[in-house]
C-alpha cells in the first residue's frame, strides 16, 4: 500500500499493522519504548510508570482487530490523535506524530501506540500500556 500524508493514512495503515506480522515488523524504531503501570505507589502517592526498551528478538506480535474485525468482550474505543499529548482535534492535522489508541470506557482498558512518520512511512517509537 502506497502512503500518502499522515492525515489520510494512519487510520489504514494502523488496520494492516494490527493484523500483517511483517509489516508490523517493517514498521517499528527498535528498541522500541514499552510503557506500563506498575503495581507500586511512588513517594507522590501516585502509580509509577515501568519502562522498558524492546529489541527487535524481543518483540512478540500485537494483534489489536479494530472496527468490524474486533473480536473481544471488553468495551473500548478506537481514537486517533495527531499529537503526542493525546489531545483531540476536530480534524487531524499533519504534524507527522500520530497515536492509535484504544480507550476502555467502565473497564480500565487504555493502551496507546505511538508512531512518528519518517521516510513516508509510520513507524512505531512507543508503546503504553495503562490498564488498570
Amino acid at each position: 500500500m502506497a502512503q500518502g500524508t499522515p492525515t489520510t493514512e494512519l487510520e489504514p495503515f494502523a488496520h494492516r499493522f494490527f493484523v500483517d506480522r511483517k509489516y508490523q515488523m517493517s514498521h517499528i524504531a527498535f528498541p522500541v519504548t514499552s510503557v506500563t503501570l506498575c503495581d507500586t505507589i511512588n513517594e507522590e502517592g501516585s502509580v509509577s510508570l515501568d519502562r522498558v526498551a524492546i529489541p527487535r528478538s524481543k518483540w512478540k506480535f500485537i494483534s489489536q482487530y479494530m472496527g468490524s474485525e474486533r473480536k473481544t468482550t471488553i468495551p473500548f474505543e478506537e481514537q486517533i490523535y495527531d499529537n503526542f499529548a493525546l489531545k483531540p482535534t476536530k480534524r487531524l492535522r499533519d504534524t507527522r506524530q500520530g497515536v492509535v489508541a484504544f480507550e476502555g470506557y467502565d473497564s480500565g482498558f487504555n493502551m496507546s501506540f505511538f508512531f512518528v512518520f519518517r521516510q513516508g512511512q509510520w513507524m512505531l517509537v512507543r508503546m503504553e500500556d495503562l490498564t488498570d
